[in-house]
Formats: structure tokens, sequence, C-alpha cells
């Protein structure tokens, strides 16, 4: 009967090992990483009798455009990508759990498009369900990625919590070398504006790729295309035929002192729209 028993608790165990195996968010609803609101238990509380040696960690976040980042930009893309990395020996298996969490510790993980050892899983247990990334299986792959959202713009400081396994594959905790849990911290950067080449604002108009000159101001057709102008406001105290003709002003009396207070009138209203424009075009540029 007594070896029925530890038969029975072999079988268990095993049963709940291989469940681990497959990512203990999705499994049992918890999170090992050592992120605040967990139960305080991280994957080498079980997994610490191996020969692999303590594990480290590599972590990568990347760009659209495949540049490395350290802070980041509210609302834009990236990819995750943590690496496992044995102490000695070559482990047959790998596992990992990531999640990203803000300054009041609230779940920012909004991930997608993981790889094929890696899924995105729910820890009903933890905060009221905490995304997290997260093993497949215990993969010969010591590579994992996913895609990353950051959050919106005032956001603040984030921080990456994230553990490893390294496993020997014999299906339970022993043999094996878990990590103590890891931290990464970004901080959120509020980006200038700077353009190398031409500016095009929502397929609308394009910006001249150079500058003008001293006192000349924006102007556009209205059909997209914007070009530098001399402004007769600063350039000369008589305004030009071409001044003249631009406000629909008759050159044949711009002797006339109501004329002139016209065409005053005119540059006035002219720069208010100019201003209201250049206005607008900041608020686009500095809105992301």
């Amino acid at each position: 009967m007594k070896k029925q028993y530890v038969l029975f608790a072999v079988i268990i165990t095993t049963i709940i090992s291989l469940n681990y195996s497959s990512g203990p968010a999705s499994f049992v609803g918890q999170g090992y990483t050592g992120a605040p609101g967990e139960s305080g238990t991280v994957c080498g509380n079980c997994h610490n009798s191996g020969t692999f040696g303590a594990p480290t960690t590599d972590l990568v976040i990347t760009d659209v455009m495949g540049s490395v980042v350290t802070d980041y930009i509210a609302g834009e893309s990236y990819q995750v990508s943590l690496t496992a990395v044995a102490g000695s020996g070559t482990p047959s298996g790998y596992g990992f759990q990531l999640t990203v969490l803000d300054g009041a510790d609230n779940d920012v993980a909004t991930f997608s498009n993981p790889s094929s050892n890696a899924k995105i899983s729910t820890a009903a247990n933890v905060a009221g369900g905490r995304t997290y990334a997260e093993h497949t299986s215990a993969f010969a792959s010591n590579i994992f990625t996913f895609d990353w959202v950051a959050p919106s713009g005032g956001t603040g400081d984030l921080t990456f919590y994230y553990n490893v396994n390294l496993v020997n594959g014999n299906g339970g905790t022993s043999g094996d070398n878990g990590g103590p849990g890891f931290s990464s911290t970004m901080s959120e950067s509020i980006p200038t504006v700077k353009v190398i080449g031409l500016l095009d604002i929502n397929n609308e108009y394009q910006l001249p790729m150079v500058d003008g000159t001293v006192n000349q101001v924006l102007t556009t057709d209205g059909a997209g295309n914007v070009t530098w102008m001399d402004n007769a406001a600063f350039t000369s105290d008589s305004p030009t035929d071409n001044d003249q003709s631009r406000f629909g002003v008759n050159t044949t009396t711009n002797n006339d002192a109501k004329i002139e207070i016209d065409i005053l009138k005119s540059e006035v209203t002219l720069l208010k729209s100019e201003i209201a424009a250049l206005k607008k075009l900041i608020e686009k540029l500095t809105e992301k």
C-alpha cells in the first residue's frame, strides 16, 4: 500500500511538473519573476539542484528599425528578446516568464506575436489577472521573442520583471537551475522633431527642405504646396506691386493713404492666419 502511495505521489508530481513546463501563468495563474504582487516564489526556489550554474539573462529591446533602445516612446511598437544563459553545461531545455509594470505596479504588458517557443498568458491569481509572456514548453532554444506596444504618454518609468529556467528534461524540478528573478527599467522618452529629408504632414502637404531668408514666412496655395515668401510687413515700408496684387489692391492708386491702411490691415490678417497655421503644425508635430 505504501508503494502505491509513493507511486501515486510520483505520478501527481510528474503531471504537475509537466503542466508547469507549459507555462505557470496559464496553468496555475501565477508568476515567478519576482515582480510585486506575486506569491514571492521564484523559479530558483524549486529548480535549484542542477549542474548548469546560476542562470544569467540578456534582455534586448529594439524599435521598428531594428535599433536597440534603452528608453521608450509612448505608443510605439518594439520587439523584446530574452536570452537565457547557462553558467555551465548544456541544458536540454529552457523556460522563461516576463511581465512589464509601471511605477504603480499596473500591468502595461501589451504583448503580441510571440516566437514559436513562447506564448502570451494571463495569470489569474496575480493582481486580478496580470499579463505574462512565457514558454510554451521546455524548448531547446534559449531565445524567446515577442512584440510589445509601449503605454500612453505620461506613464513614466517602466520595469520589466523576468526569470528563466535551465532544465535537464527529466519532467521534475531536480537537476535544474532556476533564476532568482531579474528586472530592468526603461524611462519614457519625450521625442523632439528631427527629420532628415522631406517632412510630409498627413500626406497633405510638405514643408520646404531648406530654410527661408530673414523675415520670410511660410505660405500655402491651398493645394499642398508650401513655400517661403517675402513678407511686405518686414521687408519694405511701401508694398510692392506684387504685394498689392496679392491683397487685391489697385496698383494705380498705391499713394492713397486709405489703401496703405487697407494693405496694413491685410498684412495683419495674413500674419494671424499664418500664426494659426504654424500653431496647428506645431500641435501635429508634438502630439505623439
